[in-house]
């Protein structure tokens, strides 16, 4: 009876090992599965099927608690977007067939092969939102870095003085790149060029201060405005 008993408790400590460390392996995924919380909850589920199987005999009958795990990790591709490019319906048939497997032995490969499937729906999704993503607006934000520079110069200058050479430097470089920046910006980028073409002209280094920081506003609204699409 007592050697029963240690059997029971060695069997239920091996599965709470082996459950934590399957959910340990879906906590330490990559980032990018991060974004696909219901197809990184599969890829949970399944492994915890795996985890159950690698505690039965091979031949023994798919595990009752197993199959539960795999109907979750279905469950959970449901509610996934099906923007997968087809490996999130890949990973419902071998689910599926993992679920009819006569044995835990022909179930553990499914999962497996289901899990890669997933996995690469993730990556598939990933790649596809980052594709879609605004570009990134180069020209706009090169004048910004340069109206920043011209910026920092001018608060550096002495009050009533004229700008240096330097800041104009820093302007012309600036209204240089706004000149290749595409022109849909809704106005904003030619209203910071025309800021910056006064800041040039400024007789006092205070006064091309304060254009210069309306410029670097304009240009901000431009870029996001862009991104939206405006």
């Amino acid at each position: 009876m007592k050697r029963r008993n240690v059997m029971t408790a060695l069997i239920a400590c091996a599965f709470t090992l082996a459950m934590n460390a399957a959910v340990n392996q879906t906590v330490a995924a990559p980032p990018s599965q991060v974004t696909q919380p219901y197809m990184t909850a599969a890829i949970d589920h399944l492994n915890k099927a795996k985890a159950i199987l690698g505690l039965t005999q091979p031949t023994a009958k798919l595990d009752k608690d197993a199959v539960e795990q795999i109907k979750q990790a279905r469950a959970s591709l449901e509610k996934a977007e099906a923007n997968k490019g087809g490996f999130r319906g890949s990973a419902f048939k071998l689910i599926d067939k993992a679920l009819k497997a006569e044995t835990n032995a022909k179930a553990g490969p499914l999962l497996d092969q289901a899990i890669g499937e997933v996995k690469k729906g993730i990556d598939f999704a990933n790649k596809a939102a980052e594709k879609a993503k605004p570009p990134v607006q180069k020209n706009m934000v090169a004048a910004m870095d340069a109206l920043e520079v011209a910026k920092k110069q001018l608060m550096d200058q002495r009050v009533g003085t004229k700008p240096s050479k330097d800041v104009i430097l820093q302007l012309n470089k600036a209204q240089a790149s706004l000149q290749q920046a595409e022109a849909n910006k809704a106005g904003h980028r030619k209203a910071a060029m025309d800021l910056i073409t006064q800041a040039s002209k400024a007789d006092t280094a205070d006064s091309a201060l304060k254009l210069v920081t309306s410029a670097i506003d304009e240009i901000k609204l431009g870029i996001a405005a862009a991104d939206k699409g405006q």
